[in-house]
């Protein structure tokens, strides 16, 4: 590597829940320095179902109409071009 070429450590989020209902849940976190964005997606277990990524303009972000189940969801940090490993959070939905 060139001497003026700096190495880009894109660090994972931070990730508080903020809030749960029976079928909502709101996270948020802290920004990472460097960070140009940010990819949510969650994962359901009982139907093996992954989500769209989403991209928040903000550090918050509620998903909502949730059914029940058991969920995974990953925070990831984009830094350029490189990504961070999720921070994950993993929590059961009781649905409507």
């Amino acid at each position: 590597m060139d001497k003026s070429e700096t190495c880009l450590t894109c660090d994972a989020p931070n990730v508080t829940k903020t809030g749960e209902t029976d079928a909502s849940i709101s996270f948020d976190w802290d920004g990472v320095f460097g960070a140009s964005a940010y990819i949510l997606r969650y994962y359901r277990e009982e139907d093996d179902y992954t989500s769209s990524d989403v991209f928040p303009t903000n550090s918050e972000y509620t998903w909502s109409n949730l059914p029940g189940g058991s969920y995974t969801f990953y925070f990831i940090t984009r830094c350029g071009s490189e990504t961070s490993s999720s921070f994950i959070v993993i929590d059961d939905i009781a649905g409507t």
